[in-house]
């Protein structure tokens, strides 16, 4: 029931995680650590863009093993029929206003909106 308990929290997209590995965004990590891990959110999505930037950097190991340690207090929300069905919305909408958005980011804000989550 972990995606239950997702509801009102945080969805972080892959940016975010990233600038929050590389320690460049004490802001955003501020904010963050005022909140409980169970709390926080990554998607399908991010998880997979994350890994493969692991995948083709010069340290993969390493950086597996990070991604791992980062991952692992964090609610992970899976892309359903749910998402799909907001993704057809949301790329209807935003391509009617000449407002198309690419398709990582388009699939991560359907997994977003279902749950009312703030990313």
């Amino acid at each position: 029931m972990k995606i239950a308990q997702a509801l009102n929290k945080f969805l972080l997209d892959t940016n975010v995680c990233i600038r929050l590995l590389n320690k460049k965004h004490t802001d955003i990590e501020r904010h963050l650590r005022q909140h409980q891990p169970s709390e926080i959110a990554l998607c399908s999505i991010v998880k997979a863009e994350l890994l493969y930037g692991a995948r083709h950097s010069q340290h993969v190991e390493a950086n597996l093993q990070l991604l791992k340690q980062f991952f692992t207090p964090l609610i992970s929300l899976p892309f359903d029929d749910r998402c799909a069905e907001e993704a057809g919305l949301i790329c209807a909408d935003l391509a009617a206003q000449g407002n198309p958005i690419g398709p990582n980011n388009l699939l991560i804000a359907a997994t977003a909106v279902p749950l009312t989550l703030f990313w």
